[in-house]
Order: C-alpha cells, then structure tokens, then sequence
C-alpha cells in the first residue's frame, strides 16, 4: 500500500486496533447510560406479610406454614399443613408468640375476636398421616395487627378444650410464631 494512502487511513480513524477500542468504548459508554436510564424508582415499601412455620408438639409429626393477609372486614388465613391426625382439626391464634413447652402450654389462650367470646378459629380437614391440606378462610373481626405477637397452634379433633395446663397432656399438636414473613413474590 503506498505511504500515501496509509497516512490517509491513519488520519481518518486510526488503524484498527484503535477503531476498536473507541467502539468497545462508545459501546460501553451507551450501556452504562441505559442502566443508568433504567434505575428503577422507589415503590412504595410494601408492608411485611405475616405467617407461622408450625413445629411439631409433644410427639406429633404435624408441621406446616401459615400465613395471613388482609382483607375488608378482617383477614385471610392460608394454611398447609401436613400429618395432622384423620378428620378435623382445629387451627386457633393464641394470645403468647412462644412454642418452647413440650404440651404447647406456653402459647396461652386462644385469642378471642374482638366483641366476641368466640376464639379466633377455623377448622381444617385432613386425610391423615402423610396427607397435605391446604386451606383459604377469611376470620372476619381481626386485623394483621391484631395478629402481631400471637401463635398459632393446631389443636387435634373438631372440638375440646383449647386450652391447657403445664405438663398435662392436651389436644395442641403444632405450634408457630406469628411473625413477618418475607413474601414469596
């Protein structure tokens, strides 16, 4: 090639290794500026999502995850639960956040609905061990903040005492503390 027409191709640009860095560059410069531009804005923080993981009491093999939400007029408690005895059992939100008694005593009484003597209760079906549930039920007269602080606790059968006494065996077979959850989407 003569000198000429190399000092031509030099002055317009550069040789090649130089064209590429400047393009790597441009390139580079161009993304930065659209992540830049795609700087997402602050949402509005959603409030935490409150649930219970259900350990197993005395020697049951009950476990599971509670969780709840609002609704108008009160919440909706979604609950999976697995191992639970045959029938009906009954899953209640109690007044204490502590599940460290071997009989589930510590999580208290059952909360009761505001203006109400009824318990904060619903019923759960099951097919027995080995068997999953999942159940959706609005519980009407309570708010999630009503819930802060609170266990839940699986009672066996579809009635009986809620209640209990330290070291004297009950019908309470799972228990969790209701806390904030970080939500799954």
């Amino acid at each position: 090639m003569p000198a000429s027409r190399a000092a031509r191709r030099v002055h317009r640009g550069g040789d090649a290794r130089s064209r590429a860095v400047r393009r790597a560059a441009f390139v580079l410069a161009a993304v930065a500026a659209v992540l830049a531009g795609c700087k997402s804005t602050p949402e509005a923080e959603a409030p935490p999502q409150l649930g219970a993981r259900l350990r197993q009491v005395a020697f049951s093999t009950v476990d599971g995850l509670v969780s709840f939400a609002p609704y108008s007029g009160g919440i909706v408690i979604m609950a999976m639960v697995m191992n639970t005895p045959a029938g009906t059992s009954r899953l209640a939100i109690h007044e204490n956040p502590i599940c460290t008694s071997p009989n589930g005593f510590a999580a208290g009484p059952p909360l009761r609905i505001p203006g109400t003597s009824e318990p904060a209760m619903i019923l759960v079906a099951s097919g027995g061990d080995n068997s999953r549930s999942t159940q959706t039920v609005r519980l009407p007269g309570l708010t999630i903040d009503a819930l802060r602080g609170r266990s839940v606790v699986i009672h066996a059968g579809p009635d009986g005492s809620l209640d209990a006494e330290p070291g004297v065996r009950n019908n309470r077979i799972a228990c969790g503390v209701i806390e904030a959850m970080q939500p799954l989407f």
